[in-house]
């Protein structure tokens, strides 16, 4: 094996790494669409919305919406990869050099030679297969959010009908001029009524998953002197502990059914239910 072979074993130069990256990007786009899209095509499947399950209902929503991008996401990769292949003048002289060293022309049928065409060309293409598994690891991870605000807002917006601004409508003004920084997603009824008598609001933000990002929630609530926040998420791995901290913070915490029945005794966790049907009603009586 070469030098450079050996070089490109480990890490990749940073004008390649750079070139690379783009066409991971630009890619993406082209081949897998949008969180809106996707969230749009699994409503039309037209799950039946109940008012009583509403945690079921958010689950397979992102179910569906989910496989439509693992497909997307299949099809990327395999783009990518031959495109690599294909383009890529150092990764052609490396499937070049194994098909050489390995394939017998008379038996190119034969699956364990193939394998180690395979397995060869993979393992010093490495830092162009980690990029591109780390760029579609960061991806999910903001496609997880994203899909889950599109969906609360639907169900605020389509089942419920309830009043509400989102980050989109309050724009960035809003933020900068009352400190709340990203921290609230959505607010109800609307940025008017906020000036008015900010503690008849509902203050809503959506994480999918929380380990201890609940903190920079309670950092800003001090800062933006909001009076409490609803936190909406689809952790399953919470703990007593933390949900009673989040508490002496004025996190209100909004979960899946299952979640509320395992923390039953905490007060300050409700559930998705009780939420749509019951919290935010009570909030809106003042404003009629």
């Amino acid at each position: 094996m070469s030098k450079l072979s050996l070089k490109h074993l480990t890490e990749l130069p940073l004008i390649e790494k750079e070139t690379w990256g783009e066409q991971i990007r630009t890619n993406r786009k082209k081949f897998v669409k949008t969180s809106a899209f996707l969230i749009k095509k699994a409503l039309e499947a037209n799950i039946p919305f109940d008012k009583n399950n509403v945690s079921g209902y958010i689950e397979q929503i992102r179910s569906i919406a989910w496989q439509f991008y693992l497909e997307d996401e299949l099809y990327f990769h395999k783009e990518m990869i031959s495109l690599l292949l294909e383009k890529n003048h150092y990764a052609s002289a490396v499937l070049a050099e194994a098909i050489s060293e390995h394939l017998d022309m008379k038996k190119l049928v034969q699956q364990n030679t193939i394998a180690k065409v395979v397995g060869q060309t993979s393992g010093i293409l490495t830092p162009y297969l980690y990029q591109l598994c780390l760029s579609t690891t960061q991806s999910r991870r903001s496609r997880t959010g994203n899909e889950f605000e599109l969906i609360v807002e639907h169900i605020l917006l389509k089942q419920y009908h309830y009043p509400f601004e989102s980050q989109a409508r309050l724009g960035s003004k809003f933020y900068d001029e009352n400190n709340i920084g990203k921290m609230v997603d959505v607010i109800i009824p609307s940025s008017s009524a906020f000036y008015s008598n900010r503690s008849h609001c509902v203050f809503i933000t959506m994480k999918t998953t929380l380990r201890e990002r609940w903190q920079e929630v309670a950092e800003e609530l001090v800062r933006s002197n909001i009076p409490t926040v609803y936190l909406l998420t689809l952790d399953e791995d919470l703990t007593e502990k933390n949900v009673k901290l989040m508490n002496q913070h004025n996190i209100n915490l909004v979960v899946l059914q299952s979640e509320k029945l395992r923390l039953a005794s905490v007060d300050n966790v409700t559930s998705f239910e009780k939420f749509f049907n019951q919290t935010i009603p009570n909030y809106l009586r003042f404003w009629e």
